[in-house]
């Protein structure tokens, strides 16, 4: 019974493919906007 119980994986590292927050579209399209933090944003 005690098998069963698996030492979980250490977490995986951030890429571009699971970070929720890159845009894969910026690399060919990169946005020039101006940045406009709302409140609290610094």
């Amino acid at each position: 019974m005690e098998d069963k119980k698996k030492k979980t994986s250490e977490p995986a590292e951030k890429d571009a493919g699971n970070n929720q927050w890159t845009n894969n579209n910026l690399k060919y399209y990169p946005d020039k906007r101006p940045r406009q933090d709302g409140p609290g944003g610094n």
